[in-house]
């Protein structure tokens, strides 16, 4: 909640919110996150890393996406933070990092979501991700 001079706007967007403090989500979240490398990979990803919530779940999955010229190095501290609020998030490493290629790129986030949504992938999410609930991010 934004703080103002008028208190009366304070009060009217702490009734909106529902009376309920929200987090600050700049700060990690209250779940423990284990990090895991190594992952199964899909669709000519290098390699795949995984922060997964340590609770029993089901969690979203989000799929971070580095940029040009990085790899999934770039983005697990994005995952480890997702983790902490209860999203599985898999980060990928994509080929071709200094001429990136998007349709490429796209398949390959489409394969990894079949891949970390079939409940019979042996990864360090098996059992936790549901997939209902998925989404991107990146750079």
């Amino acid at each position: 909640m934004r703080l103002v001079n008028r208190g009366w706007l304070v009060l009217v967007s702490w009734i909106a919110m529902g009376g309920v403090a929200r987090a600050d989500y700049g700060d990690p979240g209250p779940e423990s996150v284990t990090v895991a490398p190594n992952q199964p990979t899909a669709g000519g990803a290098t390699s795949v890393q995984l922060a997964v919530p340590a609770g029993n779940g089901p969690y979203p999955l989000v799929v971070l996406s580095h940029g040009f010229s990085a790899s999934g190095d770039n983005q697990i501290g994005w995952g480890k933070h997702f983790a902490s609020y209860g999203f599985v998030a898999v980060v990928p490493s994509f080929p071709n990092t200094f001429s990136p290629n998007h349709t490429t790129n796209a398949a390959i986030i489409q394969q990894l979501v079949k891949l970390y949504t079939n409940p019979s992938t042996a990864s360090a999410a098996k059992g936790k991700i549901d997939a209902t609930r998925i989404g991107p991010e990146g750079h």
